[in-house]
């Protein structure tokens, strides 16, 4: 009994774990009314009014930066399943776990290192108008951009 009760627990904690990490991973259906990276490109050009060339930098940015965090972001997904694994062990390590949470600080890190200096660079290619009305928009989507970040989203 007590078996069959732990197998029921590893299939539910493993397919809990599946579904967050094919959020994660930007899976279809995630970004739900919002969009995705796509869409929110479309809404900041049209809000701020970004020419032809700008889009064409911004987009260039984005693409620079998904593709320079890309191995970060699989080794968050990664030491999320050594954690469940680790977790789920009949005896708890608590140095491993340490280890592994120490090692998700630090990708984290790196992770918003890289988009602030990709956020700055962006920056850099707005006019001052621009700018003005983008700090004014900032705060009306900051909530919704750290629930993103909490939840392994990639903005």
């Amino acid at each position: 009994m007590k078996r069959r009760i732990m197998m029921s627990l590893v299939v539910v904690v493993m397919l809990v774990g599946s579904a967050y990490l094919a959020a994660a991973a930007g899976g279809p259906g995630f970004h739900g009314k919002g969009g995705g990276p796509g869409m929110r490109m479309e809404r900041m050009a049209e809000v701020l009014d970004l020419t032809d060339t700008q889009k064409e930098k911004v987009s260039a940015i984005l693409k620079a930066e998904q593709e320079k965090t890309a191995p970060l972001r699989q080794q968050l997904a990664e030491n999320r399943e050594k954690m469940m694994q680790t977790t789920l062990s009949e005896k708890f390590d608590e140095a491993a776990v340490r280890a592994i949470a120490t090692k998700q600080a630090q990708i984290k890190t790196e992770m918003m290192v890289s988009h602030a200096r990709a956020k700055s660079e962006i920056h850099a290619l707005l006019t001052p108008e621009q700018r003005t009305l983008a700090q004014k928009l900032g705060p009306m989507m900051g909530p919704r951009h750290e629930r993103m970040q909490r939840f392994g989203g990639d903005e």
